[in-house]
């Protein structure tokens, strides 16, 4: 981690927003915590994880049948990529019947091992990703 920048200390932050997409409802939670960081230098790349709902409503959101098994996945996204140390969960996008996280973080991240080993524990649903540099955090800066 030679030149790596330490990231300042982050308060926990959260706001909900609402929205629509493609006629459905959106749900956006907003890590506002972290804007002291976001397009700073510490960490310029963006994934998104990503996953359809098994079970849903008529408006693509998520069902309360379904509930303990996303927040599950939720609490391994957080505990593998919400670290404040070389990455962060910035949003969590619900629209569509898919739940979307956007996590910015730097090289030493280990993103795809530890997507992978996210993905062994939820073999009843596909995980996708996609991976980016976005130094100036502009994803992030669309939801305000």
């Amino acid at each position: 981690m030679l030149f790596a920048r330490k990231i300042p200390g982050i308060k926990e932050n959260w706001s909900v927003l609402s929205g629509e997409h493609n006629g459905n409802p959106m749900i956006v939670r907003r890590n506002d915590g972290i804007s002291i960081i976001a397009g700073k230098g510490y960490l310029n790349f963006r994934s998104g994880i990503s996953y359809e709902f098994r079970i849903q409503t008529e408006n693509g959101q998520q069902s309360t049948d379904e509930e303990a098994k996303i927040y599950e996945i939720e609490d391994k996204i957080f505990a593998s990529f919400d670290n404040n140390e070389d990455s962060v969960v910035s949003l969590i996008i619900t629209t569509g019947g898919f739940k979307e996280y956007v996590i910015y973080h730097n090289k030493q991240c280990r993103f795809p091992e530890k997507l992978e080993a996210i993905q062994s524990l939820f073999g009843e649903y596909r995980l996708t990703r996609y991976t980016e540099e976005d130094k100036k955090w502009g994803l992030y800066a669309q939801f305000k």
